[in-house]
């Protein structure tokens, strides 16, 4: 070892021969600066978001990392794919370890963009092979014979892995189409967002390869809930976790990455137009230009207040009908001090006769102590296939919960929620993950509006006709027994009539 000698002993010929030789074992020893990250207990405790994708990765066959600019998410996708490739896993490694050696696919948009970001990222800038993640060891360079200048990329590589066999590296594009994708067996990294058809084809290449076949993706969602994002959530929330026996989501934001400075996310901020910063800086889908609510959702989602709804705030409840789709009621309660509405509950559910939906309004009131007032679609639901009565009227008939019909107009109704929004006159509680959900994906196009907009046209009922409707529980309480002297016998006939529209 070059650290074993004693440089006193050696001429100045010498000693000038033993610095080469060190600067050439420094440089082709170094590992990517992402070892960094994780070299110590201490570094690894600061990311810890990458510690558990790479610790869902012992469970979970598809991966995907859902990431703000900046965060280290193609670099931990790379460590990772390091590590299956040579075989050589760190001594924390608490992820899956491949039973055998198996070939990769590396997949990104473009060529140009495979080469100046993830090719440079596994190998290191050309001519100088060996300074990326993988080691110069790591690779047989004779197999590197694609590029020789910076115009040019490569199609794939070989490692040396620790077994004694070679693994095959290769670099594939969106453009090469969804036919290039079939007729391999291999594992995946999709480096940014693929096209649904070439992730379901390449998906299937790993089926083969039984516990050692798996899938990773890594993008920031520029282009909103597209396809492939909407089917890799199957409906569920964004939030680190799993989603399904097969499938686990890990989110990365600039919070969770301490190398980002405050004064570099303040500069990076500041070039983003505004609906485009959540996506950017927290990895949340982009709304796109025609955002329906062009505004942060930490401008309109809150944690719960600390304390109960007192019982002078007004309430009411906004209902949207559906079968197929989901039935919705969304809950609201008005602080009468401060003027803000506060969405506070949720009810969501598709393919649910009446009576749950009707037992799901029933359990509100009983939490509120009183009958809230509902207001509704005007539409009154359809008509059932059994007798042609309205849902609505289902309602009434069989479970005594009458309703209000609401306006229904589409953009008032929208400009009248975004003025209080933008004002901070309607907060949302983060425990409506459904609300959450259609707000991040809510959009306008030339041809209409994109995205599940159930809970957002209960907003639109909500400040079009429930806040007028809302009451508190003495108000209930006196409209249901009035003193003797307010009852009017020929306008008061039911204890529900002040409900009926």
């Amino acid at each position: 070892m070059i650290e074993d000698l004693d440089l006193n002993t050696l001429s100045l010929d010498e000693k000038r021969r033993i610095l080469e030789l060190y600067r050439h074992q420094e440089r082709w020893t170094k590992f990517n600066a992402i070892d960094t990250y994780y070299r110590t207990p201490e570094d690894r405790a600061d990311y810890k978001k990458h510690l558990e994708f790479f610790r869902a990765g012992a469970d979970y066959k598809e991966r995907l990392i859902l990431a703000a600019n900046r965060t280290g998410k193609s670099l931990s996708s790379c460590y990772e794919l390091v590590c299956h490739a040579t075989g050589q896993y760190p001594d924390w490694w608490e992820g899956r370890r491949l039973n055998e050696p198996q070939d990769w696919w590396v997949c990104g948009e473009n060529n140009n963009l495979l080469r100046d970001s993830i090719i440079e990222t596994l190998l290191g800038k050309v001519g100088s092979f060996g300074t990326g993640l993988f080691r110069h060891s790591d690779l047989v360079h004779e197999s590197i014979t694609d590029t020789t200048k910076t115009s040019t990329t490569i199609s794939s590589f070989l490692v040396n892995h620790k077994s004694g066999k070679h693994v095959k590296i290769s670099f594939k594009t969106y453009e090469m189409g969804r036919e290039s994708y079939q007729a391999s067996k291999v594992c995946v990294l999709f480096d940014e967002e693929p096209p649904l058809d070439i992730y379901s084809e390449a998906l299937t290449r790993t089926a083969s390869l039984g516990d050692d076949g798996i899938v990773i993706m890594n993008f920031t969602p520029l282009k909103g809930m597209g396809p492939l994002l909407v089917n890799f959530l199957e409906g569920k929330a964004i939030s680190t976790g799993p989603i399904s026996k097969y499938r686990h989501l890990t989110t990365y934001t600039w919070d969770d990455c301490p190398h980002l400075s405050a004064e570099t996310k303040e500069r990076l901020i500041m070039a983003y137009p505004p609906y485009m910063r959540d996506a950017r800086t927290k990895g949340l889908p982009v709304m796109g230009e025609g955002a329906v609510y062009p505004i942060s959702e930490d401008d309109v989602f809150i944690d719960p207040l600390p304390f109960s709804i007192p019982e002078h705030w007004k309430r009411v409840g906004a209902l949207d009908f559906g079968f197929n789709d989901p039935t919705v009621v969304t809950w609201y309660a008005i602080d009468p001090d401060g003027g803000i509405v506060y969405q506070y509950a949720e009810h969501y559910l598709k393919e649910a006769v009446v009576a749950k939906h009707a037992e799901a309004i029933r359990a509100h009131w009983r939490l509120a102590g009183y009958e809230i007032p509902i207001v509704c679609d005007p539409s009154g639901g359809g008509r059932s296939i059994s007798d042609g009565t309205q849902t609505r009227q289902m309602y009434a008939k069989d479970y005594q919960i009458t309703m209000i019909s609401a306006q229904n107009g589409i953009e008032v109704g929208i400009a009248k929620v975004f003025q209080a929004m933008t004002s901070g006159r309607f907060k949302i509680y983060k425990t409506c993950v459904n609300t959450l959900k259609e707000f991040r994906s809510y959009s306008r196009f030339k041809n209409g509006f994109k995205g599940d907009d159930h809970a957002m046209d209960t907003n639109r009922y909500a400040f079009l006709t429930g806040l007028d409707a809302a009451k508190n529980k003495s108000e209930i309480d006196k409209m249901k027994n009035p003193p003797e002297e307010d009852i009017n016998y020929n306008t008061f006939n039911s204890r529900d009539s002040w409900m009926l529209s």
